[in-house]
């Protein structure tokens, strides 16, 4: 429960730094209604999002898998219990030592976790209907900047949430 709560919070607040950083770089583009720099704005912030999910992920598996082994190390030591007791004897009679068990805590169990750039909204483009043509373009540059940051939001969420859910999954089925 300790683990779970703190990937959340680490995943909450990075995600909000990655929200606020995409929402600044947004803000500050110029002639974002060019297609060639809206392509080139969303393939920086793809790649923005992906390094950073994969990186934030390696290191809550990292840390979760030293947190586990600590956690199961401290339970050994202070129990006077069944565990104490069966640690104890493993070593005596078999020579399999308790780290031997905690080691088995690698969550190294098969997802089929992957991060995705679909956000559930269409392809994104500076509007050329008539309508939006006779908009003002500074109008134009508004909308088309808030149609990212959902867009970019959309995905924040689902990332995160996918990361979460694949952390816990792990350490579930690693504890089993």
């Amino acid at each position: 429960k300790l683990l779970q709560n703190h990937i959340d919070a680490v995943i909450s607040n990075e995600s909000a730094m990655i929200k606020n950083e995409i929402s600044l770089e947004l803000d500050h583009r110029d002639n974002i209604l060019q297609p060639e720099v809206l392509s080139a704005t969303q393939q920086e912030l793809n790649h923005l999002l992906i390094t950073r999910f994969e990186s934030i992920k390696t290191a809550l598996e990292q840390h979760t898998r030293e947190q586990f082994r600590n956690l199961l190390q401290q339970y050994g030591a202070r129990s006077q219990t069944f565990l104490n007791e069966l640690a104890t004897h493993l070593h005596s009679l078999l020579g399999i030592s308790f780290d031997m068990i905690a080691d088995q805590f690698d969550l190294n169990v098969y997802t089929s976790f992957y991060l995705s750039l679909d956000s559930g909204i269409s392809a994104i483009r500076p509007g050329n209907s008539v309508l939006t043509r006779l908009l003002p373009a500074s109008s134009r540059k508004k909308r088309l900047i808030n149609t990212l940051k959902e867009h970019y939001n959309n995905l924040v969420i689902r990332k995160r949430a996918s990361i979460a859910y694949d952390l816990v999954y792990q350490i579930q089925e690693s504890f089993r």
